[in-house]
């Protein structure tokens, strides 16, 4: 699979030499839902600035959605998290979790044609009853 390799530039205007053509973050946000490769490189130092610009993606994301991916609470408790000395641990953890639902998710879609999650609860069972009415 071949990677976008992409210059950001002081700008802010990025350019995908795989594509031949200016992109923006909508774009980068396409090519990693169609599970492309992605790197992002400053133009003038080189340095790898990937996570910066999906950071942005997903922040960007979380601006436009209904139901936003990262509420404040759970923004708070990454920050918190990323200064403890567990936080190699917690990292690892959620991109373990974050790659297995995600690869789930790719098989039900492609085994039932689509993947329809407006009834799905995956936490449904951790639920103490506090938050929930009683019928």
């Amino acid at each position: 699979m071949k990677t976008h390799e992409i210059k950001r530039y002081p700008t802010r205007k990025m350019y995908d030499s795989l594509e031949g053509r200016y992109v923006t973050l909508e774009d980068v946000s396409a090519f990693v839902q169609r599970y492309e490769q992605v790197r992002v490189s400053d133009s003038k130092t080189g340095e790898d600035i990937t996570v910066q610009v999906l950071l942005q993606v997903v922040g960007e994301q979380n601006n436009k959605g209904k139901s936003p991916l990262l509420t404040e609470q759970t923004l708070l408790n990454l920050i918190r998290l990323n200064q403890s000395p567990a936080a190699l641990y917690w990292s690892q953890m959620i991109e373990k979790a974050l790659s297995a639902f995600a690869m789930q998710m790719q098989e039900t879609t492609a085994q039932t044609g689509g993947l329809d999650l407006s009834k799905f609860d995956p936490f449904g069972l951790w639920d103490t009853g506090r938050d929930r009415k009683k019928p």
